[in-house]
């Protein structure tokens, strides 16, 4: 008697399941790293939009406002006339994040009050550059 085969055998189906495991947590590690790089880079634009957003800010109301920065978190404030401030946000840096301490600011037309440039840093060494320009208050952004 022949008998013919209409399937694959087990060994066929585990070698293939196995394979198959094998590319699949390959693929997500890597999906995984990507996506917490992910993270500094949307960090990186909401900072620079809050940048923008406190720029915009000030020469709307016509005072100076500040941005300070720290390790973990950032905050925007408005300096009134008389030197009293406003927290306008505050924001942390998610967990796997770290930011350069200092302070970026504008005046009430809009040209930069303080200037510089600051970097943001992710745990897997990915690195941001914002950078508010001296005179025109122009912000700008650079992967490192």
């Amino acid at each position: 008697m022949h008998y013919t085969s209409k399937g694959f055998s087990l060994l066929e189906a585990v070698v293939v399941l196995g394979v198959t495991a094998l590319l699949c947590s390959a693929f997500f590690a890597s999906g995984r790293l990507l996506g917490e790089k992910n993270v500094l880079q949307a960090q990186v634009y909401q900072m620079t939009g809050d940048l923008n957003w406190l720029r915009e800010r000030a020469m709307l109301v016509g005072s100076d406002c500040t941005a300070e920065l720290e390790a973990n978190s950032y905050s925007l404030r408005s300096i009134a006339m008389d030197g009293t401030t406003t927290l306008l946000k505050q924001r942390s840096y998610p967990h796997n994040c770290l930011g350069q301490p200092g302070r970026l600011g504008f005046t009430a037309s809009g040209s930069a009050k303080y200037a510089g440039t600051i970097t943001l840093q992710h745990t897997s060494g990915d690195k941001y550059k914002i950078t508010v320009a001296p005179v025109t208050g122009k912000i700008s952004l650079k992967k490192a």
